[in-house]
């Protein structure tokens, strides 16, 4: 948070060594969603210590799903006219109803992986999110 805060005050100041990156770009290898399903299919079948560390490498690997579901939703939210008060309203949402919006948002990333929903909003239009 403290880098992409820093990036984000560096480039309003036009003091920034290298580009933001666009979040709304951020693609995952598939190998990684495959690497998914096997350490949560191991950890619900090894025994204790195993299952545990199974289960703790598939954490590990939801993260960048769930960050994946976040860059949908801000390309969604750049091609509305109040993308600003919308992404507020994500966020405060975020944060009151943690574990379930995180799980719609980590669902999201999932299914982006195949759907390609944000290829097909760039395609549909302009984004505002360099704006």
């Amino acid at each position: 948070v403290n880098g992409t805060l820093a990036q984000g005050l560096a480039g309003m100041v036009k003091q920034n060594r290298r580009p933001s990156p666009q979040y709304g770009a951020l693609t995952l290898p598939r190998f990684l969603v495959i690497s998914l399903a096997a350490a949560s299919v191991a950890g619900a079948v090894l025994p204790d210590q195993a299952s545990f560390v199974a289960l703790t490498v598939a954490a590990i690997l939801v993260v960048p799903y769930f960050l994946q579901g976040l860059a949908v939703v801000h390309v969604l939210a750049a091609k509305a006219a109040a993308s600003g008060l919308i992404l507020a309203a994500f966020y405060a949402a975020l944060v009151v109803a943690g574990a379930l919006v995180g799980g719609l948002v980590l669902i999201l990333g999932l299914i982006e992986e195949w759907a390609g929903f944000r290829r097909r909003l760039a395609g549909a239009g302009a984004s505002r999110e360099n704006e």
